[in-house]
C-alpha cells in the first residue's frame, strides 16, 4: 500500500490539485491511491521530489529520517549551503537533507502559515506555478509568497489581503529586486 493519499491530504490538493501538479488525469491519482495500478518508478521518483520524502516511504517502506539546521537569518551573499549559524535543528525524512527550517516572522500567508509555524525550505531558484516560496527582499527582509507564473510575467501574492501582490514583466524578471531561496515544502505548527 502506498502513501500518495496520505502525502497528498498533508500537501493540501484535491486529487484534481494533485493531479494537473503531476501532469496526470484525476483518475490516474483516484487508481493510484486505491491501488488498483501501480506508480511507475519515474513518476514516484517526480512525486517524491515534489512532496519531499523518499521514493522508499512513499511506496509504503519505512521513513528514514535526517536532522537539518534551523536558522533564523541568511546574510546577504551567502550560499544557503554555507549556513552554520544554527539556532536549533528539525528531524525531516532523509529526502530533505539538503533543506533547512525557518521560524515564520511575518504575516504575508496568514492564514495558510502564520506567525511562528516553521517552514521545512527546500533551496532552489526553480520554483512552479502555485508554489509557497521564501523570498529576500531589497531591504534583507524575508517574506513568503504564492509564485503564480503568466504568459505576461510573475506574480508573487499574499494569502494575507493586506499585502498587495507584487507583479514583474517578462522584462523585469532578470533585474528582479529579490531573491527567490527556495520552495517551502513543508509547514509545522505548535498547539
Amino acid at each position: 500500500m502506498n502513501r500518495l493519499k496520505e502525502i497528498r491530504k498533508y500537501l493540501n490538493f484535491t486529487q484534481k490539485e494533485f493531479a494537473k501538479k503531476l501532469g496526470v488525469k484525476q483518475n490516474t491519482v483516484s487508481y493510484w491511491e486505491n491501488g488498483k495500478r501501480q506508480i511507475d518508478i519515474e513518476m514516484a521518483k517526480k512525486i517524491s521530489g515534489f512532496a519531499g520524502c523518499s521514493v522508499e516511504y512513499l511506496i509504503g517502506g519505512k521513513a528514514e529520517t535526517t536532522t537539518i539546521p534551523m536558522i533564523e537569518e541568511i546574510a546577504n551573499g551567502v550560499p544557503v549551503d554555507a549556513i552554520f549559524d544554527m539556532t536549533g535543528i528539525e528531524s525531516i525524512n532523509a529526502q530533505g537533507k539538503n533543506c533547512f527550517a525557518m521560524r515564520v516572522k511575518e504575516d504575508g500567508m496568514a492564514p495558510l502559515i502564520k506567525e511562528n509555524d516553521v517552514i521545512i525550505v527546500k533551496p532552489t531558484e526553480k520554483v512552479s506555478k502555485g508554489d509557497i516560496v521564501l523570498i529576500r527582499t531589497e531591504d534583507g527582509k524575508f517574506v513568503l509568497k504564492e509564485y503564480l507564473k503568466f504568459k505576461s510575467g510573475i506574480t508573487l501574492l499574499s494569502h494575507n489581503m493586506k499585502y498587495p501582490p507584487m507583479f514583474y514583466a517578462n522584462e523585469e524578471i532578470k533585474n528582479l529586486p529579490i531573491k527567490i531561496i527556495g520552495r517551502v515544502i513543508e509547514q509545522r505548527r505548535k498547539f
